[in-house]
């Protein structure tokens, strides 16, 4: 019986210890939940490498060494999207945007039903000035929880069209809403920003953006 309280009493203190180690944080890889939490220890927080792998970076285990590259290996595809989750900033190679603040309105276009907006916050990450017009933004759009999209008004989004010098900023509050009469909107579910090349050889990368709480 002694043997039995000792093996439960020392079961109970490695699981104390395993989660004094995560501290009770959550890992999120590109705005997903990892099945992995990080582990920290002091001042110091570790990541798993499985983690890494799942954020895209080549990652090489050796008998006496571990090697870790963030540039992606030659001939690898780009990912279609730069994912992110609500009220974090997220990058591509042009801009810093970051959503916060949604709320349920009335439809902003008067054909019936409801809308949301959003405070979104852009920043220039380019060594020139430039407008999100000029970088080829279409959008941005809002989808809801079964895929139906949202359109802005441009008169909620002026900074579309503001010349941005390089690390220049601006938030609007933009108000979405379907332009099609009859539309049920449910819950709102992400914002995407895309872009077209605009005579650049190739397009910026599309932001991606949960709007789904974290729980």
């Amino acid at each position: 019986m002694k043997v039995r309280s000792a093996l439960v009493l020392a079961s109970l203190a490695a699981a104390a210890l395993v989660l004094a180690f995560q501290g009770g944080k959550s890992l999120f890889i590109n705005g997903k939940r990892s099945a992995k939490p990080p582990i920290v220890r002091g001042s110091e927080t570790y990541v798993p490498l499985s983690a890494l792998k799942a954020a895209g970076a080549g990652v090489t285990v050796e008998r006496n060494k571990i090697s870790i590259q963030f540039t992606p290996p030659a001939g690898r595809d780009e990912r279609p999207y730069v994912e992110g989750m609500i009220d974090e900033y997220v990058s591509n190679e042009a801009f810093r945007i970051k959503v916060s603040n949604i709320q349920p309105i009335s439809n902003p276009f008067g054909t019936g039903g409801n809308g949301f907006s959003a405070d979104i916050e852009v920043r220039n990450l380019l060594n020139k000035p430039e407008t999100l017009h000029g970088a080829g933004i279409d959008g941005p759009r809002l989808i809801d929880s079964v895929g139906n999209s949202l359109d802005p008004t441009m008169t909620s989004f002026p900074g579309r069209n503001q010349l941005l010098e390089p690390g220049g900023s601006f938030t609007n509050t933009v108000k979405f809403g379907p332009t099609q009469p009859g539309m049920q909107v449910r819950n709102a579910a992400k914002i995407i920003f895309n872009f077209r090349p605009g005579g650049k050889p190739k397009a910026y990368k599309a932001i991606r953006i949960s709007l789904i709480p974290i729980k």
